[in-house]
């Protein structure tokens, strides 16, 4: 989806966060992505609805409701359990910097650049390159399945193309009215609010699941 110049020096994640122009741009409204809605199953069979992508982090980030991360000390256990699956969508997209360097030798031995903003741009050209290979492949086809050219003898994450979006709708549609939940994305109670109906989403969806 992005790929960010290096940041060199000490700077901490809420630092960059605040001038990386894909955060900055998605948090502000400023994005595309702003527009795309999605939608949480509540208990009572109701949907809610948010406008607005987010991105899933780790928790030294701001608290925005753009960007959600796991809360595995929180006392709610259904926010818990979101955690372990937000920590899990975070393992496979570290995996996708493993591929990069299994893929491209100048990324995990060496390289003749020697000037920071051409390492820059061979790092880009490779994102580039990378993501044309997975749509020569299908993996970004929207009629594409994760589970396709998934072989479950090989190790997770090596062989697989690390991170996948999927074209389709995030939860079922409920019976129950409909809330529209456009929060603000300057304050932390939006953040809050989010992470709230994402973890009864996903306890709903579970139970859903084990019932079948």
């Amino acid at each position: 989806m992005n790929v960010s110049i290096g940041y060199l020096g000490a700077r901490n994640d809420k630092t960059i966060v605040k001038v990386d122009t894909f955060p900055v741009d998605l948090h502000k409204g400023n994005h595309w992505l702003r527009s795309q809605m999605w939608f949480c199953q509540a208990s009572n069979g109701s949907v809610v609805r948010f406008r607005g992508c987010y991105l899933i982090c780790d928790g030294g980030y701001l608290r925005w409701p753009s960007l959600i991360c796991p809360c595995p000390h929180d006392p709610d256990v259904r926010v818990q359990n979101l955690a372990k699956q937000i920590m899990s969508c975070r393992k496979d997209v570290e995996c996708t910097f493993g591929i990069l360097k299994k893929r491209f030798a100048c990324l995990k031995a060496w390289t003749e650049c020697r000037k920071c903003d051409k390492i820059c741009d061979q790092f880009v050209a490779c994102c580039i390159v990378h993501n044309m290979l997975l749509e020569h492949d299908g993996y970004l086809s929207s009629n594409h399945s994760p589970d396709e050219f998934v072989d479950t003898n090989k190790k997770r994450g090596r062989d697989g193309p690390g991170l996948q979006v999927s074209g389709g709708s995030m939860c079922q549609s409920g019976s129950g009215s409909t809330e529209d939940q456009d929060v603000s994305f300057q304050d932390e109670a939006g953040w809050k609010e989010r992470i709230a109906a994402l973890a009864e989403h996903n306890h709903v969806v579970k139970n859903r699941q084990r019932k079948k």
